[in-house]
């Protein structure tokens, strides 16, 4: 146990140092654009100065005042992202190191509840009192067992971001930041095929896609899909859509990789009554193309004397926009 907390200790230290780093990526990318943004004001004022002594190239010199004004209202865009991300990350870091406290913390904590036992249970061999010390180390060794799962789960969750954001560190290699798009210039339409398979009288399947068409003039990057199941018991979903591990395991495919967001998302799901998707890594829709997570499949029985409804919400976090399906899968009876 001792070197699975080692582990444990090591993979927590190594992901507040990540948070560390990228915080200071952070940091010089945002002094490096407000050294930008004090160049392009110090060139609006020259040139703004250019004008009014000569008196010449009005309209070109107005184009140009114009031309820096946008890319000055683009770097203070990017700095107010910049600032954004690194409050995120802070915020995450502060989090991760109280996490790590907070795990030592209840780990010596058992370790030396857990040794007082031992000696009090070899004092009481002689005083015939074993059987109650046993059920005392048997609950002290299940709760021991309790908190190592859940370090477990925490471990598990950390793994899945890390290999999250290495996908996404791989596919954004040698790419070059834009600034963020205006909201009105991002338009999607996004809605369900589906088509109902009846097995029996109570037993139905569910069969179909989520397409997601980009309709606007702007390319919409990394959709993130929320399935919200009523009643929430019913939610469960079945087809291409896999764990990160999974994916992993079968390597490669030729079209767009849909992954649960959570490791544990069936359990969430069932108190939520939402399925979280997303890529497994960065993705694309260009202005008039379309995407969509194909072929799923939701089974269903008849035994819930309530309307079945799914609804679908796409998200594009990095541009702040989100849209609902034009519909919904529903029966009722």
């Amino acid at each position: 146990m001792k070197q699975d907390e080692k582990l444990s200790y090591s993979r927590l230290i190594t992901r507040t140092k990540y948070f560390q780093e990228k915080s200071l990526e952070l940091e010089k990318e945002l002094i490096f654009v407000r050294d930008h943004l004090q160049m392009v004001e110090t060139k609006m004022e020259e040139l703004q100065y250019e004008n009014n002594a000569k008196g010449k190239s009005i309209e070109a010199s107005q184009v140009r005042m114009e031309e820096l004004e946008k890319e000055l209202t683009e770097a203070q865009q990017k700095i107010k992202t910049l600032d954004d991300e690194r409050s995120r990350l802070t915020v995450e870091l502060e989090k991760a190191k109280k996490e790590i406290e907070m795990k030592q913390k209840t780990s010596n904590d058992l370790k030396v509840k857990f040794e007082a036992l031992e000696k009090r249970y070899q004092g009481a061999v002689s005083e015939g009192r074993i059987k109650n010390y046993e059920q005392l180390l048997t609950t002290m060794q299940n709760d021991i067992n309790e908190k190592e799962l859940q370090i477990q789960l925490f471990k598990a969750k950390v793994k899945d971001y890390e290999k999250r954001m290495k996908y996404r560190s791989k596919s954004n290699e040698g790419s070059v930041s834009q600034p963020t798009e205006s909201t009105e210039k991002l338009k999607s339409l996004a809605y369900f095929n589906y088509s109902i398979i009846v097995q029996d009288k109570k037993s139905f399947i569910i069969r179909g896609d989520l397409q997601i068409t980009n309709s606007g003039s702007t390319m919409l990057k990394n959709p993130v899909v929320c399935f919200r199941f009523r009643p929430a018991e019913t939610a469960i979903i079945k087809g291409q859509i896999l764990t990160v591990e999974q994916a992993e395991t079968r390597g490669a495919t030729s079209g767009t990789q849909w992954t649960f967001m959570d490791s544990d998302w069936m359990s969430k799901a069932r108190d939520r009554g939402e399925i979280w998707v997303s890529p497994l890594g960065d993705v694309s829709i260009k202005p008039g193309d379309n995407m969509g997570i194909e072929n799923f499949q939701i089974p269903f029985k008849s035994t819930i004397h309530e309307p079945f409804i799914v609804e679908g919400f796409v998200y594009f976090y990095e541009q702040d926009y989100k849209i609902k399906t034009s519909n919904q899968i529903a029966i009722s009876y």
